[in-house]
């Protein structure tokens, strides 16, 4: 990883440990044990990305990677605090559903 790539990841860890008040090195720890927990690797992580919708990709971002509370994301997104609970768990299943097909659960 390099230039551009590196920059991304670099600033979208640094976000990450802003918003849950932690320092970087602990944000990547975080971030690498729920991976390791769930056996995913980045590929993986960005392929069931990549089968969501970006409403459904940003709420899924903004709960899981950012940290942002379901009441944050709901005035974010100008949605219901039910809405969004309700989509997340959708979005959890779909993803459950994506880790038995890849034999990854």
């Amino acid at each position: 990883m390099q230039g551009d790539e590196l920059q991304k990841l670099s600033e979208q860890y640094i976000k990450f440990a802003d918003l849950n008040d932690t320092d970087v090195s602990s944000a990547i720890d975080s971030t690498q044990a729920a991976m390791a927990a769930f056996n995913i690797d980045a590929e993986n992580a960005s392929n069931f990305l990549d089968t969501l919708n970006k409403e459904n990709r940003i709420l899924f971002l903004r709960r899981y990677w950012f940290g942002d509370s379901v009441q944050t994301i709901a005035k974010m997104r100008g949605m219901s605090e039910n809405s969004v609970s309700v989509r997340l768990n959708r979005i959890r299943s779909k993803l459950r559903t994506y880790l038995i097909e890849e034999e990854l659960l």
